[in-house]
């Protein structure tokens, strides 16, 4: 896969633009935390890897799990297990997003046209939730279920109906919130000012050009 040329933020600092990742992340994963898997943390952890990279790629994951877990054990939705357990399935859960983070840092300079990038981090958004599954369902075996075979078996017999709605949520959610941040990322946030000669940049040039390719 051709490397691409990286797209400068423009009109959006990189501070900004994560704060709306996380904000993002977590409204998301509050309001919807009663429909199974069906959540926007994946998705931001994913984009913050593939467009902002380096620290914000640990930063968005983390933040957005720290204020959402605290917002929803406040709210009274939290689980029923033990501490040992809830501590053991947060820090799979956790890593678990650090992870997808990480791959989408394989991305990053790959994104520049939108209709483009969007088909290939969906690509790559849905291989990562397959793993995210399958990493936090052994978490979840390890923590609350019998250190057996049959113990591990019930485990991904459970999985398989919430990893089909996971695969539904991300399929959902990473065109809908990709499109929205990729778009911001390569031409910045729309104006009114709208200028009748058109000015490129030689970074927007590189984005028509790989539109094109």
């Amino acid at each position: 896969m051709r490397k691409l040329p990286d797209i400068r933020m423009k009109n959006f600092d990189k501070i900004a633009f994560a704060l709306a990742l996380i904000l993002v992340g977590v409204v998301g994963r509050v309001l919807l935390y009663k429909y199974s898997n069906f959540e926007t943390v994946l998705v931001v952890s994913l984009l913050a890897g593939t467009l902002l990279g380096k620290i914000y790629a640990l930063i968005v994951p983390i933040a957005t799990m720290a204020i959402s877990d605290a917002a929803i054990y406040l709210l009274g939705f939290g689980h029923t297990f033990g501490l040992g357990a809830i501590i053991g399935i947060t820090i799979f859960t956790w890593t678990g997003y650090l992870f997808v983070s990480l791959i989408g840092t394989r991305l990053k300079g790959r994104v520049i046209c939108v209709t483009k990038s969007i088909a290939l981090v969906t690509g790559v958004g849905l291989i990562a939730t397959v793993i995210f599954d399958v990493w936090t369902t052994i978490g979840f075996w390890f923590f609350t279920l019998p250190h057996t075979f049959g113990g591990l078996s019930f485990a991904f017999v459970q999985l398989a109906p919430f990893a089909v709605f996971h695969l539904m949520s991300s399929l959902m959610f990473i065109p809908l919130v990709g499109t929205i941040f990729i778009y911001v990322h390569e031409h910045g946030i729309p104006t009114l000012n709208i200028s009748p000669i058109a000015r490129k940049s030689d970074d927007d040039r590189d984005s028509t050009e790989a539109c094109q390719a």
